[in-house]
């Protein structure tokens, strides 16, 4: 079933989009965005879901280091808009036990303090979660900036994350089913977030973070994390049973030779420990324990 945009905003989406095709400005009308360029129409599939995806995936045919990843990820591209949209995503609240989403509380204050307050040039306040997934991010962030992109591949996780955003009185929130790799951002975006995503080999990461910069606007910033190849070096050297054995690991020097190369000249670095403090002792404690992640804040100038 598709819906229809208001005028208003589709025009103050129009401010920030761009064909994921060709780049071209996209023209608002009645109901819907159309490129000025190809004459492609963007139209909400329901209110404030859009399917912002190119017309085909850049990466078909690639040979990655991670093939597997790359054939899953270009069969979800071609996967239909569901008819039953009450599909759980991975990360859904439901799905997490008690103690898993202390853990995603904790990360999720650990990425606000990285991220500070709304960038401050630029009016209106606009944040991007690139990959957002069950919007643990974006619903706690919302309040906090004038308009939020809530943006994934996975339609489960777009409908399910605005569900839950009507329920909590969210009107500052637009649901994008993009491609990370080809996004409908040109230089627009304040602040941005791209989590638990650089973990499929330095070829992905590399070709994301130069997406991302292209997403950014000068001045803007972006907070990602990295896993931690020490925080469990037993796994990784065969002594242990592997638990992320799809996902790739680094050391603090990798990550900061792939932002180098990916044209990143200012950037932050805060480690992340998952691991739950439930004292004083055991805080003093965990500051022994290798960070689970290795979050950074980067920034884009306006050489860009």
């Amino acid at each position: 079933m598709m819906s229809s945009l208001a005028p208003s905003h589709a025009a103050f989406l129009a401010q920030f989009l761009v064909c994921p095709d060709d780049g071209g400005v996209l023209i608002p009308d009645d109901a819907s965005l159309t490129c000025g360029s190809c004459g492609r129409a963007f139209q909400p599939f329901r209110p404030a879901v859009i399917d912002m995806l190119p017309r085909r995936p850049v990466h078909a045919g690639d040979k990655t280091e991670n093939g597997s990843y790359w054939t899953q990820y270009q069969s979800m591209f071609v996967q239909n808009l569901p008819d039953d949209e009450a599909a759980l995503p991975w990360g859904a609240q439901e799905r997490l036990s008690d103690i898993e989403m202390v853990r995603k509380r904790n990360h999720v204050a650990a990425v606000c303090r990285l991220l500070g307050k709304p960038s401050p040039e630029g009016t209106p306040s606009i944040l991007c979660d690139l990959t957002g997934g069950s919007g643990h991010y974006t619903l706690a962030l919302a309040n906090q900036y004038d308009h939020v992109f809530h943006c994934d591949l996975d339609p489960a996780s777009l409908f399910y994350t605005a569900k839950k955003a009507e329920a909590a009185g969210l009107r500052n929130m637009t649901f994008l089913r993009v491609d990370y790799m080809q996004p409908p951002f040109r230089r627009s975006i304040g602040d941005l977030l791209c989590l638990d995503t650089l973990i499929r080999g330095p070829e992905h990461e590399l070709r994301l973070l130069r997406s991302i910069r292209g997403i950014l606007r000068p001045g803007g910033s972006a907070v990602v994390d990295f896993h931690n190849w020490w925080h469990n070096p037993l796994r990784r050297l065969g002594l242990l049973k592997e638990n992320f054995r799809n996902g790739k690991s680094y050391g603090v020097l990798e990550v900061k030779r792939l932002l180098n190369a990916a044209g990143y000249t200012g950037y932050h670095y805060a480690s992340y420990r998952q691991e739950i403090a439930r004292s004083r002792h055991a805080s003093r404690l965990l500051r022994m324990v290798p960070p689970t992640r290795l979050m950074f804040r980067l920034t884009v100038n306006g050489t860009t």
